[in-house]
């Protein structure tokens, strides 16, 4: 998926609860401080073509200040009958210094003319790599519960090799095992995607990590990720990874 991150603004200037609109790439874009994280979405409601800015923040939802048109920051999806089609979405993270980063695809977004009805569309692979990402933002910001909400409730992952960490987990399991590893790293392991391809419901990524461990060693592995989609949320995750440097890294005394 060709893409640029653009840094935008310190997250000072969004504090929680609140949203603020930025002229990115030539259209206007909402950032979300919201308590289920930080989103990004075009500022216009699909209702009527007004501005989402200012608009209440609940969860991972928005509401249009004009008429109260509900959409879900995660996806784009309207809620309810007020609105009929999605609103575009960018996937946002922090960098290293509280800066938010909004990551712009280069070719052209779409404006209102190309927005189509929900019922007239299915999932796209697009929005299906949009879900990864800010998946995958999520993950990288170390917030273990934001992460979890975007999957779904029977969601499994599994890692390849024969480690201690090897299997396959379920959701609760899941968590529990990234809060143990994140225990043992200085800081949040920061997952940087390379490549996407989506098929169907299925989104492969190529990615590198990098985090720092409280014993002095540094975990910079290399991974082919295929996640399986439904709903909006991440119902399945396959990871292939350098099994003997996570194993020396994360495993070993």
């Amino acid at each position: 998926m060709a893409a640029r991150w653009a840094s935008i603004a310190p997250l000072s200037e969004v504090p929680l609860g609140t949203n603020r609109a930025y002229k990115i790439g030539g259209r206007s874009i909402l950032l979300c401080h919201s308590t289920a994280g930080l989103y990004a979405v075009e500022n216009r409601c699909t209702h009527q073509l007004a501005a989402l800015e200012g608009g209440k923040l609940r969860g991972v939802y928005i509401f249009c200040p004009k008429h109260g048109a509900q959409f879900d920051l995660r996806t784009g999806s309207p809620v309810g009958t007020l609105a009929k089609s999605s609103i575009q979405t960018f996937v946002a993270r922090l960098d290293e210094h509280e800066n938010m980063e909004v990551q712009i695809p280069h070719e052209s977004l779409p404006g209102p003319e190309q927005s189509r009805s929900q019922e007239d569309r299915p999932m796209s692979k697009e929005n299906n790599k949009q879900i990864v990402a800010r998946f995958l933002a999520a993950f990288s910001s170390g917030a273990v519960d934001s992460t979890m909400e975007m999957m779904t409730e029977d969601a499994t992952w599994w890692v390849a090799g024969t480690m201690p960490i090897s299997g396959t987990y379920d959701k609760p399991a899941f968590t529990r095992l990234l809060s143990g590893v994140l225990e043992a790293c200085t800081g949040p392991i920061r997952i940087t995607p390379r490549s996407y391809v989506a098929e169907d419901d299925y989104v492969a990524v190529e990615a590198e990590s990098l985090t720092h461990t409280r014993n002095g060693r540094t975990y910079n592995n290399l991974y082919h990720f295929l996640f399986t989609i439904r709903e909006g949320k991440v119902a399945g995750v396959k990871e292939y990874l350098d099994t003997m440097h996570a194993n020396a890294i994360l495993c070993t005394p």
